[in-house]
């Protein structure tokens, strides 16, 4: 099979996209490609800089020509690929050391860090791995390739992705403030030992096939940006387009208070099928009308200035509860 443009460039791309501008020039002029193949590669890093989704396109590209040679990282056996974005590639995998049966998610983040990267990056695994909560996979091993590429054994979670459980089972208004209520359970749980998400969207919720709520990805993209030496500084490179709040998209210091304006945009999608407020476009599950209180809600939670949006998960999460035994909620002071 002939090679894509992104195979042949990828072995240089990762390394050469997290050095500063002027090593990267230097490095760029030691490697053997000629010149069209050297220009080639300059526009692949511009458009890393300026596009997310090309860039998630060439880490997944890249993470993918560097297969396990034996198809194992430590005790697990990796069995097949389950997804690629731009945070890495993920398998799913198997325990291989003899001592139980348990399939786990192996996630391949992408790039190769610094020894001052990786050793953040250990501190950040080792606080994500307290995180214990029935919403929330649970991150259960991690270590680092033969080639420095580090890992993460995350539980795997057999289900569906919650807006495909929503149109696929169309719940009522209070089923639908219920996977709601878990989720900032989740959150709760995580903020109070200083985790953010930093990435919640559809995609890093999913529905268990007995309607258990868990949360996933919990504090990925703190890892990546934390092993990205070259962008340790900004918190612009991970997160989700449509989802992200305001100080998030500028690159502003995160706080929980970005956890809960991305809650206001799922919380929105849930109930309407829409992201934004004006409700344009088809409706991504069967929409539920909203009446002033809940729109208020929302609304609260997504304000445009973190201190005016609800102080933590337990104030949204009370505002569920007013709202669902059908007292006035707090957003509408």
């Amino acid at each position: 099979m002939t090679p894509s443009p992104l195979d042949r460039y990828a072995s240089h791309f990762e390394r050469l996209r997290l050095l500063a501008p002027d090593a990267r020039d230097q490095a760029m002029d030691a490697l053997s490609l000629t010149a069209d193949e050297r220009e080639q590669l300059r526009r692949l890093l511009a458009a890393d800089a300026e596009d997310d989704a090309i860039e998630a396109t060439i880490a997944a590209g890249a993470v993918r020509l560097r297969r396990i040679g034996d198809g194992r990282l430590g005790a697990w056996r990796l069995l097949r690929e389950i997804g690629a974005g731009g945070m890495g590639t993920v398998f799913l995998a198997e325990r291989d050391d003899g001592s139980f049966s348990q399939q786990v998610a192996i996630k391949l983040l992408r790039g190769f860090p610094t020894e001052d990267g990786m050793r953040r990056l250990r501190q950040e695994r080792r606080i994500l791995a307290t995180l214990d909560h029935p919403h929330i996979a649970r991150l259960l091993d991690g270590g680092e390739s033969a080639d420095g590429q580090p890992w993460l054994a995350i539980e795997y979670v057999d289900g569906v992705g919650l807006l495909e459980y929503v149109r696929t089972a169309a719940p009522a208004l209070d089923a639908r403030l219920l996977l709601f209520r878990a989720m900032l359970d989740a959150v709760e749980h995580a903020h109070q030992r200083l985790v953010i998400h930093r990435d919640l969207k559809p995609a890093n919720v999913a529905v268990t096939h007995q309607g258990v709520v868990k949360l996933l990805d919990f504090g990925i993209a703190r890892l990546v940006e934390t092993g990205d030496s070259a962008r340790r500084e900004t918190s612009t490179r991970v997160f989700s387009q449509g989802y992200a709040s305001p100080e998030q998209r500028a690159g502003a210091p995160i706080t929980t208070a970005s956890d809960l304006y991305s809650l206001g945009v799922l919380l929105r999608e849930t109930l309407t099928g829409q992201r934004e407020a004006r409700g344009d476009g088809e409706p991504s599950v069967p929409p539920l009308p909203l009446d002033v209180e809940l729109a208020g809600v929302i609304a609260k939670a997504c304000a445009e200035r973190p201190e005016d949006r609800y102080a933590g998960a337990a104030q949204l999460r009370e505002d569920i509860d007013r709202y669902r035994e059908g007292r006035p909620v707090l957003a509408r002071r």
